[in-house]
């Protein structure tokens, strides 16, 4: 599909683990969101909800749980929290929407795709949020929003360099 020989060993290399091939598409996120790809069918069903406890939403609802690194895909509608002095990462793909409370010094970083919904709600005033919003995707700010740094791109995904 266009990949190089690195990320398709990588995959073999899983042996059908369900966390390690995870951990193989956040390694190559960059290259697997410019070329869309696995499709989302194909996220649905082969991970589908069996890479929540990794930080893989895909069509979820409702509150969940803040990882370190977070991809949020499909038609989520989700919340979370972040605070103390936690450094998050988020992706946000296809129509998710995602609504954060970022509270203490918390660092948190989002990248929003397709047409994607992000709201942030800061309420540390030692917390940091740096949001990088592409061609259709939106985010809101509430709160202590000088604690923002938003960039918007004019085209869809990544750019190749």
């Amino acid at each position: 599909m266009g990949h190089c020989a690195e990320s398709k060993a990588a995959v073999h290399n899983t042996c059908n683990d369900t966390r390690k091939l995870f951990e193989v598409y956040l390694y190559y996120i960059r290259q697997c969101t410019q070329k869309d790809f696995p499709s989302l069918p194909v996220l649905r069903s082969y991970f589908g909800s069996e890479v929540a406890p990794w930080g893989g939403y895909i069509d979820t609802e409702g509150m969940v749980q803040a990882h370190k690194r977070n991809v949020f895909v499909g038609d989520c509608k989700a919340q979370m929290e972040v605070g103390d002095y936690s450094i998050t990462q988020c992706w946000l793909r296809h129509n998710s929407q995602l609504e954060v409370w970022v509270k203490g010094h918390a660092h948190l970083h989002v990248d929003c795709f397709e047409e994607s919904q992000l709201t942030v709600h800061v309420e540390g005033s030692g917390a940091r949020v740096f949001v990088n919003t592409y061609a259709g995707s939106k985010a809101m700010f509430t709160g202590h929003v000088e604690r923002v740094v938003s960039s918007m791109y004019d085209c869809r995904t990544y750019k190749t360099k």
